[in-house]
Formats: C-alpha cells, structure tokens, sequence
C-alpha cells in the first residue's frame, strides 16, 4: 500500500513538471526572440546592390500580391515558373529574402541540434563541434570537392553522412561494455583533431582557387548567393 501511494506521488511529481515547464519567462523570451528575428530580417532585406529605400523593401515583403500568391508560391517551393512580379519584389523574394529563411532555418537546426546532443551525453558542453560531427562533414565535403567534384550537386547529403560516420567513429572510440559522457567528450575531442587535420592536408591537393574559396564558404558558413534552392533543401 506504502509502495503503491509512493508510486502515486511519484506520478503527480512528474505530471506536474512536464505540464509546468512553460513558464511565463520561456514564453517571454520566445516571443522576444521571434521579434528580434523578425526586425533583424527586415533590416537584412533592406539592404542591397539593388538600390531601393526601406519602405520600398518593406513594402515588397508585405506586398499582398506575392505573399497571397500561389503561383508565386508553388514558384519559390517547388521550382515552377515564376509569375509577373515588380522588379523590387523579386529582389526582395528571390535574392534576399532566400538568405534569411536559410539563416533561420539553420540557426534553429543548430539549436535543436546542441540541445540532442546535450540531453543523450548528458553534458553541457557536448555540441556537433566538441563530439566531431561537424569536422567530419566538413571533411567529407572537401574531400568531395578536390578529389570528387563531380558530386558537387549533392554536397548536403555527403555533408550529412560524414557527420553520421564521424559520430559513430566517435561511439565506437567511447564504448566499453557501454558509455559515458566523459568518454564520448574525449573521443569527440580526438575525432575531431584528427578531421581538422586531414581537412589542413587536403588544402595542399587543391589546384583550383575556386574549389577552394567553396570549401572555405562550405567550412566556414555563408549565405552568399543563397537562393530558394537553398531554403528547400535547409527545410528537409
């Protein structure tokens, strides 16, 4: 019976702190968060080569005719014709627009992605950084543009499975009869040295400066000449 009440209290414990985790100050700090986002990508379209003032830009942006648009839609997502639009809304929905929805989205991966690897190492400090995922995808998308470049078309998928072979190479180094966080930080920490260095190596086979100032943008991260092919394959 003592058991039984015990396993009860233990129940209603965790009832309530799944159903008490969003806390006014969480909430608070999202909808501060999505207007900052929102008014640092409204300053982003702002600007440009093509010469036009704010309230053209924004007035592009919340222009009815495209935003309710669904050909102009089908058009940005799918890769269909575009329909007739003015010259600064294409501007504004096809050359800037494209970088913000990829900074978005790749920003929040990013979150998402430290905060998976948080929870299963159980560690603060655990990222796609520490545990190597990012060094070998950037190792694999370079060893794609100098040895391979006929692939250049599918870089993200390669990029996605150097990460994938980096972090198994990371759990393989960390398993003794199972793991702990400590050892997959410090396998992590081993992996990745060892990619950055063959990534180091890999520059020296490089004849061609354009594969390189691609790697370089593909190492570093860029939003240069983003498009919406971009933001299609950032939404996958």
């Amino acid at each position: 019976m003592q058991m039984a009440e015990t396993q009860s209290i233990r129940g209603q414990a965790s009832a309530q702190q799944r159903a008490g985790w969003v806390a006014g100050r969480l909430v608070l700090f999202c909808l501060a968060s999505m207007i900052v986002t929102v008014v640092a990508g409204l300053v982003q379209v702002s600007f440009g080569e093509y010469s036009m003032t704010i309230q053209e830009a924004w007035h592009a942006v919340f222009n009815p005719n495209v935003m309710f648009n669904l050909y102009a839609w089908s058009a940005f997502l799918f890769g269909t014709e575009l329909p007739e639009m003015s010259t600064a809304s294409i501007v504004v929905w096809n050359l800037r627009l494209p970088r913000v929805f990829v900074g978005i989205i790749a920003g929040a991966t990013l979150a998402v992605s430290g905060a998976i690897f948080q929870a299963v190492t159980r560690n603060e400090l655990a990222s796609p950084f520490v545990l190597g995922v990012s060094s070998g995808a950037g190792f694999a998308v370079l060893a794609t543009l100098i040895v391979f470049g006929g692939l250049a078309s599918v870089l993200p998928l390669i990029a996605t499975l150097g990460g994938a072979v980096a972090f198994i190479l990371v759990y393989t180094i960390a398993w003794k009869g199972g793991t702990s966080p400590v050892r997959l930080v410090l396998a992590g920490v081993i992996v990745n040295m060892v990619f950055q260095s063959l990534q180091q190596g890999l520059f020296f086979f490089a004849d061609d400066l354009g594969v390189v100032q691609t790697a370089v943008a593909w190492l570093t991260g860029s939003l240069t000449g983003t498009g919406w092919d971009e933001v299609r394959i950032a939404i996958l």
